[in-house]
């Protein structure tokens, strides 16, 4: 069970709960060993248990993130505490020994599965794997067996520790452009007979606003309906103890609209 730090430009800040699995899976050459395999899968899972024993149970915060500044507060000449101050105002405070600071950007899948295969493979020993026939490792990160991450790379040719880590540096990843936005789900109706004397450019753009403007009505629509149920006492709580959560008024919004 891992602690993660959604850390990205956003409104608010989110401290989510994941169970995260890891998997590995390990490409060798046209023969196998004298012995008869590629390697010991004992010695794989070795190596996997002892990444997964140490970032277990902690808080996973990304040390190379843009968005929050992260110090180390002291008490008695020892590291006591973390304090991390977010670009939105936030400020959180975690006991030293709780947070695992890991050379990440963003803790996603995709970053700690980067992560995750610089320090398996420096516990596999390149050069070994090379000895072995085997010229390619791939690292899989997911929360479920549905959504999970795969980083892939030749074995290098180097047992430097040093060098692993550069060769496996997530920042070199990550695209230093701006962030690629998604198109809104809903294509609005788009009568091209009005735009026909435009640019490609122009009806592109016209296009997008005419979308983001319906997303945006029917969000409005739906609040109004959200409350409108209020103000009516629908959204009143049965006889329980239990407290709304978001999930329940996206339910009742749907069952309203």
């Amino acid at each position: 069970m891992f602690f993660i730090f959604l850390a990205y430009r956003q409104p608010n800040f989110l401290l989510p709960r994941h169970n995260y699995h890891i998997s590995i899976r390990l490409f060798g050459s046209h023969f196998i060993g004298r012995d008869g395999y590629v390697i010991d899968y004992g010695d794989v899972k070795d190596a996997a248990r002892a990444v997964c024993k140490r970032l277990n149970e902690h808080f996973l915060c990304p040390m190379y993130s843009d968005v929050m500044t992260i110090t180390t507060l002291q008490k008695e000449g020892k590291n006591h505490r973390i304090q991390l101050f977010c670009e939105d105002g936030a400020e959180f405070i975690f006991p030293y020994d709780d947070v695992i600071l890991l050379p990440i950007v963003h803790a996603t899948t995709e970053e700690l599965a980067i992560y995750c295969y610089s320090e398996i493979l420096s516990l596999l020993n390149t050069n070994f794997l090379i000895q072995r026939g085997i010229h390619a490792m791939a690292v899989t990160c997911g929360e479920t067996p549905s959504q999970e991450a795969t980083f892939r790379m030749s074995i290098p040719s180097t047992e430097d520790p040093e060098e692993i880590k550069r060769l496996c540096d997530a920042r070199t990843y990550v695209n230093k452009g701006d962030v690629v936005l998604k198109p809104c789900l809903k294509e609005p109706p788009f009568n091209i007979h009005n735009t026909v004397s435009l640019s490609p450019n122009t009806q592109r753009e016209t296009k997008s606003n005419e979308c983001c403007n319906s997303c945006k009505d029917e969000f409005s629509r739906k609040l109004q309906t959200l409350v409108d149920n209020m103000n009516s006492g629908t959204l009143n709580k049965k006889e329980t103890d239990k407290a709304w959560t978001v999930s329940d008024l996206l339910q009742e919004m749907n069952i309203n609209t």
